[in-house]
């Protein structure tokens, strides 16, 4: 239900400053300097994916990058490639099925780079193969790797070059290299989309890891695959998106290398009449907010139940005094673990992170043995309960207080919580693990190369809806660990993107978005005016009068 909210209301502000800075930096662009306007799309997708605008997909980004598509490779030869990549070449073999991966970025922690290592494990009749558009040097984790290669493929980190060279590029390998292209990108990548939207060389599949946030894409795709069924609903609604499939999260685990629970708690030093209560979550899912605060609900907790440790993987000590946490010797934070399958093993309860659910470290710790409990009541697009796997047999709490009773209970009764979860794993293993899962997949594979019929998107909408309805407005208030300081956001976005832009795009664009806060004293205002100029004067690149 769409909601009236009052013109002084943050997600008004960050509305009225999107569409301002959407104005300025992309409808007024004359296509001069493709580059110039990828770079500035994806910007302005930056700031919408961390400062919720309204909307969750924008139909006129996405007509720019069509637009910006057909220019490039519209009925042409790709010739920016054959001049800058002459020699190229990648030596994947043609007797299987080719499906190529696009992703930002790969890590070592996190469910994203899990749920494209353990696709490619799990399929194993194609040859899958990765480009990685953003990895800038980091290290791509030897796990994934190793999986890649195994199935035939290859591994390939675009050059950091100018957008346009990198579309080239990309656009060359999706129509030499594969069959089907899965997207896996940031919400904020605009050249995978430059690269593949205009005349299709091959079906594309958006994986819609981020749904709950705004993301570039989702109208310039053959199907967005979701990884839920809210997901699948929502991206009709608000995605813009034409068709949907169902691909839950893959799960890949060997029986053989799991220790028991015995050998697991012995290992890590835990008392067999200890209660261990997991959660595995990045630091910001944990940030606490005006409903939740995971931190105080744990701390009583403990203090209540003398027996009960408490293990947090994901976040560092010294992210401690930011997130909240609350010093207690049972209260252990053990920061990065890259393969966290002892503490799965010892775990009894699986606490998921709030604000923001860890949905791929639940089903895991709960496919190894612990019993699970969801965060209290949240907002539609956080709910996790309906997932395939264990639908029915688990729900949200209502409040706080049922949370409690909830997690009491499970601390008490110890043959419950392990009936329970013995129910969840044989559910999560028909929808995750075992061949029900593969049925997801080759449903997408079937429908996509077998029986593909091009997408159309000449005819594309250009109608912008804002929409603010309860789960908006959970979005901006849903807190994030790098822009605490609401205040700011304007010039802390300027000051991100000053040696992106012009010395001509950024005053004025800060100028045209005053009128959007109020708040802002004038000396403030003046303050910040000089800084972004010196900021541009001292980082340098385009001064010119774009």
């Amino acid at each position: 239900m769409e909601l009236m909210v009052p013109a002084d209301s943050l997600i008004y502000e960050y509305s009225c400053v999107y569409r301002r800075l959407k104005e300025r930096l992309v409808l007024s662009n004359n296509f001069e300097d493709l580059n110039y306007l990828i770079e500035k799309i994806s910007a302005l997708a930056w700031y919408a994916w961390q400062y919720h605008p309204g909307i969750y997909a924008d139909p006129e980004l996405e007509r720019k990058l069509l637009d910006i598509s057909w220019a490039m490779f519209g009925g042409r030869e790709n010739i920016l490639f054959l001049s800058s990549f002459p020699k190229f070449a990648l030596p994947i073999p043609t007797n299987k099925r080719r499906v190529l991966h696009v992703a930002s970025s790969v890590s070592h922690i996190g469910g994203h780079t899990r749920l494209i290592n353990n696709l490619v494990k799990k399929d194993t009749s194609s040859c899958h193969s990765l480009v990685l558009t953003r990895q800038k040097g980091n290290i791509v984790p030897e796990w994934l790797v190793e999986s890649i290669e195994s199935s035939g493929g290859v591994v390939y980190c675009v050059p950091q070059e100018p957008p346009c060279i990198n579309a080239s590029l990309l656009r060359h390998i999706a129509e030499k290299y594969a069959d089907i292209v899965f997207l896996h990108i940031h919400p904020d990548d605009a050249t995978p989309l430059v690269a593949l939207a205009a005349n299709p060389v091959k079906p594309l599949v958006f994986v819609n890891h981020a749904d709950h946030v705004f993301s570039l894409g989702t109208g310039l795709v053959n199907t967005v695959a979701c990884i839920r069924p809210w997901a699948a609903e929502f991206s009709l609604n608000r995605r813009m998106a034409e068709k949907i499939n169902l691909l839950p999260i893959p799960l890949e685990f060997r029986a053989e290398d799991a220790p028991s629970r015995e050998e697991a708690r012995h290992t890590l030093g835990i008392a067999d009449e200890s209660v261990v209560i997991l959660t595995v979550a990045s630091a910001y899912k944990l940030i606490p907010d005006g409903k939740y605060n995971y931190f105080k609900i744990i701390k009583k907790l403990v203090d209540e139940n003398k027996n009960v440790l408490v293990k947090i993987i994901g976040v560092m000590p010294k992210d401690s005094q930011v997130i909240g946490c609350i010093p207690d010797s049972r209260i252990e934070l053990l920061g990065v673990v890259e393969s966290p399958i002892l503490y799965y093993k010892a775990a009894d309860i699986y606490l998921d992170s709030m604000p923001y659910p860890s949905f791929t470290s639940l089903l895991e710790a709960v496919y190894y043995g612990a019993y699970p409990v969801l965060q209290y009541a949240p907002a539609d697009k956080l709910k996790i309960a309906d997932d395939p796997g264990i639908h029915g047999l688990v729900r949200h709490a209502n409040d706080e207080l049922e949370l409690f009773d909830t997690i009491n209970h499970a601390i008490n009764d110890q043959k419950m919580r392990r009936e329970v979860a013995k129910n969840i794993v044989e559910s999560i293993k028909s929808n995750h693990v075992e061949s029900g899962w593969n049925a997801y997949l080759n449903k997408i594979y079937h429908e996509q190369i077998s029986s593909s019929v091009p997408v159309n998107r000449a005819n594309i909408s250009t109608e912008v809806k804002y929409l603010f309805d309860s789960d908006d407005l959970e979005s901006v208030s849903a807190p994030n660990l790098f822009l605490l300081n609401k205040d700011t956001h304007v010039v802390d976005f300027l000051y991100s993107y000053s040696r992106l832009l012009s010395l001509r795009d950024l005053m004025l664009s800060y100028r045209s978005i005053l009128s959007c806060l109020p708040n802002l004293k004038f000396g403030r205002a003046l303050r910040n005016f000089l800084g972004l100029l010196f900021s541009k004067i001292r980082n340098g690149s385009r001064y010119k009068f774009f």
